[in-house]
């Protein structure tokens, strides 16, 4: 794992994850991302920053640029905040190859809540969007699996984590829709992925998986989860 070029070994000859079936990167993703090869990615799985312009800004980004990396038919799922909805809706709504599939939620009924005061709101909820690269492939469709479009959190879940990471979130919510979106083998990207909870979450469940995000720190934090989890095995 380090700043160079990297290559998957191909997937019939690593049957078993490890730690040289991920990439993390420090760096400005809207740069990092031409090193991505074209459609090399089956899902795009992310948490932008929640700040509105900057959220909208990073969104409009993917819709523009990420396109290029994700295979025809592959998914990109991102979280955002609530009052970027429109914005967001309207910056993929510009690039008429990304199809609109349906909004996601991950929901958190019990336990401490954000509340939006000058809305007059108390958060139970955080949207998601998926899109994906043109239609899904009727096979694709068929292999995948039924699965809810809510997922609930448990009440240490989310909020109660985030002592390593301003915005870390839950990995409930990241390997239910991972496992749902991807098959074994498959890569997953996250372009902001902060201390690499989506990262992980890929791995875990046999997926490959490459992560950028501009702070040093937080990239390390990642490398070092990974290195732990998978000591010996890349």
């Amino acid at each position: 794992m380090t700043d160079g070029e990297w290559r998957f070994a191909p997937v019939d000859s690593a049957p078993k994850i490890s730690s040289s079936d991920a990439v993390v990167l420090h760096g400005d993703a809207r740069e990092l991302i031409a090193r991505v090869p074209d459609h090399s990615v089956d899902l795009i799985f992310t948490d932008p920053p929640y700040k509105h312009s900057l959220c909208v800004e990073y969104c409009r980004w993917m819709a523009e640029q990420c396109l290029r990396v994700v295979k025809p038919g592959g998914s990109l799922v991102t979280l955002i905040g609530h009052t970027t909805l429109p914005d967001v809706c309207a910056a993929f709504s510009q690039v008429p190859q990304w199809k609109f599939r349906w909004p996601l939620c991950m929901s958190q009924l019990e336990g401490r809540h954000a509340q939006m005061r000058m809305a007059g709101v108390e958060v139970l909820w955080k949207p998601a969007l998926w899109y994906s690269n043109g239609l899904i492939p009727a096979q694709r469709r068929h292999d995948m699996n039924l699965f809810r479009d809510a997922v609930e959190m448990p009440a240490n879940g989310a909020g109660a984590r985030k002592r390593e990471h301003e915005w870390q979130q839950s990995r409930e919510w990241s390997d239910y829709y991972i496992n749902a979106l991807t098959f074994p083998g498959e890569t997953v990207l996250d372009p902001f992925c902060g201390v690499g909870t989506f990262v992980l979450s890929a791995l875990d469940i046999g997926r490959r998986a490459i992560g950028f995000d501009n702070d040093c720190s937080a990239v390390e934090a990642t490398r070092d989860a990974i290195g732990a989890v998978y000591q010996g095995d890349g």
